[in-house]
């Protein structure tokens, strides 16, 4: 049966956060997307908050989260096959269980979110963020992964972690998504846009750029005068197929 369009539209949109998640961690380390991967979830989130109050923000949530997992860790069904013997369509199912498991963390993220803003009369701005940042430190997760954390890339918003730690800089990057969503929702409705939200997460990334690059300059001269050390890693990538023993094994590496 086909899905209405009161449904159709908040799914599509999972789909478009998890697209844009997981691009921002391909190779090609595309890290502005995190700045609007949640935009096309949150955008539907009072929506679907609003036709289904009470399990309509978990299950919104859980869809979200599992996408993006499938998405992110697209990686793990290769990972899987080539460092154990199980079959192709095992790996399959163990990434859709991980991906199933770990969409929770978002279901209870976005439920959580919506209670505070309801109940609490919290401002989403802040309950979004502030709720990521608490289940992200205290639930499991097998891999451990955040909104957020492609931007070791961009080199001065990341250094913000030297000052809060890796939740600060998460806090700011969801904090810019659900202000962009919030205005985009304001627009899309035609009502009066509350440009408070949007200035501050402007202002909360500038004010970590300016602190990062004046950071990495330190940084820099730091390195400049130390004495040079050199370092080597080497890390083994045996395929289970072919490391049968001990002795094989070391002939092949």
């Amino acid at each position: 049966m086909p899905l209405s369009r009161e449904k159709s539209l908040p799914f599509a949109a999972a789909l478009g956060t998890a697209v844009l998640s997981s691009g921002a961690i391909t190779r090609w380390n595309p890290w502005v997307l995190e700045w609007a991967a949640l935009v096309p979830a949150f955008f539907f989130l009072p929506e679907v908050s609003k036709r289904w109050p009470d399990r309509g923000p978990l299950l919104f949530g859980w869809v979200c989260g599992f996408f993006t997992h499938l998405f992110v860790f697209r990686w793990l069904t290769e990972t899987v096959t080539r460092f154990t013997n199980l079959p192709w369509p095992v790996a399959v199912g163990i990434l859709l269980l991980f991906a199933a498991s770990h969409g929770l963390l978002w279901a209870l993220w976005l439920f959580a979110s919506e209670r505070l803003v309801h109940y609490a009369r919290w401002p989403r701005p802040l309950a979004l963020p502030a709720v990521y940042v608490v289940c992200a430190a205290f639930l499991p997760q097998l891999f451990p992964w955040f909104v957020g954390m492609a931007q070791h890339h961009f080199h001065p918003f990341a250094q913000i972690a030297a000052v809060g730690g890796i939740e600060l800089a998460v806090f700011l990057v969801v904090l810019a998504n659900t202000a962009l969503a919030g205005a985009l929702r304001a627009f899309a409705d035609r009502e009066k846009v509350s440009w408070k939200p949007l200035a501050a997460a402007v202002g909360a990334a500038a004010a970590a750029c300016f602190y990062g690059t004046i950071h990495l300059s330190s940084v820099d001269e730091t390195l400049a005068a130390a004495p040079e050390v050199r370092v080597a890693l080497l890390q083994p990538n045996v395929e289970a197929k072919l490391a049968k023993g001990p002795t094989e094994s070391a002939d092949r590496l």
